[in-house]
Protein backbone atom coordinates (compact mmCIF):
# COMPACT_ATOMS: atom_id res chain seq x y z
CA UNK A 1 0.00 0.00 0.00
CA UNK A 2 1.41 3.61 -0.40
CA UNK A 3 0.61 6.69 1.35
CA UNK A 4 -1.30 8.08 -1.84
CA UNK A 5 -3.85 4.62 -1.67
CA UNK A 6 -3.98 4.77 2.48
CA UNK A 7 -5.72 8.66 2.47
CA UNK A 8 -7.62 7.36 -1.17
CA UNK A 9 -9.45 4.81 0.96
CA UNK A 10 -9.49 6.11 4.50
CA UNK A 11 -12.98 7.40 4.29
CA UNK A 12 -13.95 3.26 3.82
CA UNK A 13 -12.42 2.85 7.22
CA UNK A 14 -14.12 6.04 9.15
CA UNK A 15 -16.11 5.11 12.24
CA UNK A 16 -19.18 8.26 11.75
CA UNK A 17 -20.71 6.69 15.17
CA UNK A 18 -17.58 7.33 16.60
CA UNK A 19 -17.18 10.91 15.41
CA UNK A 20 -20.46 12.46 16.32
CA UNK A 21 -19.76 16.16 17.71
CA UNK A 22 -16.31 15.78 16.66
CA UNK A 23 -14.94 18.79 14.71
CA UNK A 24 -11.23 18.67 13.62
CA UNK A 25 -9.11 18.65 10.93
CA UNK A 26 -5.82 16.24 11.02
CA UNK A 27 -3.44 17.54 8.72
CA UNK A 28 -0.39 14.61 7.66
CA UNK A 29 2.95 15.54 6.13
CA UNK A 30 4.99 12.58 4.66
CA UNK A 31 8.28 13.10 3.56
CA UNK A 32 10.38 10.39 1.54
CA UNK A 33 9.63 8.00 -0.77
CA UNK A 34 5.56 8.11 -1.54
CA UNK A 35 4.99 11.07 0.84
CA UNK A 36 2.76 14.07 0.43
CA UNK A 37 0.52 16.21 2.20
CA UNK A 38 -3.16 15.02 2.92
CA UNK A 39 -5.84 16.63 5.07
CA UNK A 40 -8.67 14.83 6.56
CA UNK A 41 -12.01 16.90 7.80
CA UNK A 42 -14.29 15.24 10.16
CA UNK A 43 -17.10 17.55 10.92
CA UNK A 44 -19.85 16.20 12.99
CA UNK A 45 -19.75 12.08 11.78
CA UNK A 46 -18.71 12.94 8.09
CA UNK A 47 -15.05 12.64 6.72
CA UNK A 48 -13.78 13.91 3.50
CA UNK A 49 -10.07 13.93 2.38
CA UNK A 50 -7.79 16.29 0.17
CA UNK A 51 -4.48 16.12 -0.86
CA UNK A 52 -2.43 19.19 0.07
CA UNK A 53 -2.28 21.40 3.01
CA UNK A 54 -5.11 22.90 5.32
CA UNK A 55 -4.90 26.08 6.37
CA UNK A 56 -5.92 25.36 10.13
CA UNK A 57 -5.72 22.67 11.24
CA UNK A 58 -6.17 21.05 14.66
CA UNK A 59 -3.59 18.63 14.38
CA UNK A 60 -0.45 17.72 12.25
CA UNK A 61 1.26 14.38 12.30
CA UNK A 62 4.39 14.38 10.60
CA UNK A 63 6.69 11.33 10.01
CA UNK A 64 8.09 9.50 6.80
CA UNK A 65 5.58 7.94 4.65
CA UNK A 66 7.78 4.35 5.24
CA UNK A 67 6.72 4.87 9.21
CA UNK A 68 3.50 5.86 8.67
CA UNK A 69 2.76 3.03 6.66
CA UNK A 70 4.19 1.11 9.20
CA UNK A 71 2.37 2.64 11.80
CA UNK A 72 -1.59 1.91 10.06
CA UNK A 73 -0.35 -1.48 8.67
CA UNK A 74 0.48 -2.10 12.32
CA UNK A 75 3.94 -3.07 12.02
CA UNK A 76 5.04 -0.18 14.30
CA UNK A 77 3.72 0.86 17.78
CA UNK A 78 2.72 4.56 17.53
CA UNK A 79 4.07 5.02 20.48
CA UNK A 80 7.09 3.80 19.69
CA UNK A 81 7.82 5.77 16.58
CA UNK A 82 6.38 8.81 18.55
CA UNK A 83 9.04 8.49 21.02
CA UNK A 84 11.89 7.21 18.90
CA UNK A 85 10.94 10.36 16.92
CA UNK A 86 9.57 8.49 13.80
CA UNK A 87 6.37 10.25 14.53
CA UNK A 88 5.82 13.65 15.52
CA UNK A 89 2.48 15.50 16.39
CA UNK A 90 1.94 19.04 16.75
CA UNK A 91 -1.42 20.42 17.77
CA UNK A 92 -4.13 18.74 20.09
CA UNK A 93 -2.50 15.27 21.24
CA UNK A 94 -5.75 13.85 22.70
CA UNK A 95 -6.56 13.85 19.12
CA UNK A 96 -3.70 11.69 17.95
CA UNK A 97 -4.82 9.39 20.77
CA UNK A 98 -8.36 9.09 18.97
CA UNK A 99 -7.67 8.32 15.69
CA UNK A 100 -7.24 4.79 15.69
CA UNK A 101 -10.52 4.39 17.26
CA UNK A 102 -11.79 6.94 14.37
CA UNK A 103 -10.68 5.62 11.52
CA UNK A 104 -8.88 1.99 12.34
Amino acid sequence: MTAQQFFADLPDHFHADRATGLAAVFQFVLSGDGGGSWHVVVHDGTCSVASGEHPAPTITVISSAESWLKVVAGSLDPQVAFMTGRLKVKGDIGLAMRMRSLFF
